[in-house]
């Protein structure tokens, strides 16, 4: 069997028959669970599984299809050959899907504490097979959510903070990820107020009721993640505690145009213009309005340009036409570069693909 790893689900080589489906899908899988996979099932690098198995993160019902992350035993053994392929095919070298059918339920073979050693150790020899330090934080990180919903903190929410709960531990993993120069797992009460009352409130336009929501939600994912092991259960408590202590400021933070970034400025006049800015319809008209206005001061620069080009002779020179190209297409995907991010953020040697989409939407330069 062959998967594609460009995708969250598996692309099926082999017909499965529905009734197999059915029975598959009701086995008594759910996530959460610890599975080991089924021996000399071929990779997409040609190797094969051999005492493979992990935590199910996510299920496909549809497809028959389970997601896992590996355990410390699986990421131990793993070779450098399939390191270097997760790498050159954009690939998640921490999970892999598997049909149903592969995997067998076990008992944990890990503990909390092996797991974050074998983590890290992972991290560093990921780093050092392709200069890209991509870490096990940022690959959990779409998987987070499905996750703490399954879990009792999630339950303890009230229906509105459930409600906002994945776009908050969305955003607020991806700008800690893109600010913070520590991993998640350092996390302080003090970070953790920088980035709800600092880089959350600039960045994120959001009505009122997500940043009350905010405090309660990101308390409850932390102590989601000291139960996983990832944190010590005191110091997610305090970062709860403290984030539950300034639920005013963190309103009132969001609520202050001079803590505006541009694309939140942009979408909080939208608002105060009478735009409905979740509608698609509104925002591309006041987006073609914002256009329309840009062109006219555009157009009057420019004339105002010209009148300076007249020579004593009175010949008027036009400007030359302006080309646009494209100042990355001469990187290729693998082409090393070094970057910093507006928050100062450096990230050295890491493959263009990896950072293209941040520098086309001009959250980092090259350096």
């Amino acid at each position: 069997m062959f998967f594609s790893r460009f995708r969250k689900r598996a692309k099926k080589t082999e017909t499965v028959e529905k009734n197999e489906i059915v029975e598959s899908t009701k086995s008594g899988f759910k996530v959460g669970d610890y599975v080991l996979v089924k021996d000399g099932l071929k990779l997409e690098n040609g190797e094969f599984t051999d005492n493979w198995a992990g935590k199910i993160v996510e299920l496909y019902d549809d497809e028959n299809v389970v997601n896992i992350t590996f355990d410390a035993i699986t990421l131990n053994h793993i070779s450098d050959d399939y390191l270097v392929n997760c790498d050159e095919t954009g690939g998640d070298h921490y999970s892999y899907n598997f049909y149903a059918k592969e995997l067998t339920k076990i008992k944990r073979r890990d503990t909390k504490a092996t797991y974050k050693a074998a983590a890290k150790a992972y991290d560093l020899r990921f780093a050092a097979l392709t200069d890209d330090p991509v870490t096990w934080e940022e690959q959990m990180q779409e998987k987070w959510f499905g996750m703490f919903a399954e879990t009792p903190f999630f339950e303890q929410l009230t229906d509105h903070q459930k409600e906002n709960a994945d776009f908050a531990i969305e955003v607020f993993t991806h700008y800690y990820f893109n600010y913070m120069d520590k991993g998640l797992m350092e996390c302080t009460p003090y970070d953790a107020e920088e980035m709800c009352t600092d880089i959350l409130a600039r960045k994120v336009s959001a009505e009122r009721d997500f940043y009350e929501a905010l405090g309660p939600i990101i308390g409850a994912f932390f102590e989601f993640l000291s139960a996983e092991g990832y944190f010590e259960p005191k110091d997610a408590r305090e970062i709860k505690e403290h984030l539950l202590s300034i639920e005013n400021k963190i309103i009132e933070a969001s609520e202050d145009p001079s803590n505006w970034g541009m694309a939140k400025s942009f979408m909080m006049q939208g608002q105060s213009e009478g735009y409905d800015m979740s509608s698609q319809e509104d925002l591309d008209a006041f987006m073609r309005k914002q256009q329309l206005g840009t062109l006219r001061r555009l157009q009057q620069e420019h004339e105002q340009e010209q009148q300076f080009q007249e020579v004593s002779n009175g010949l008027r020179f036009a400007s030359k036409p302006y080309v646009n190209q494209d100042p990355y297409k001469d990187f290729k995907r693998n082409t090393k570069v070094s970057v910093r991010y507006q928050g100062g953020k450096v990230k050295e040697h890491v493959s263009f693909k990896r950072v293209e989409k941040d520098l086309r939407s001009g959250k980092c330069e090259l350096i």
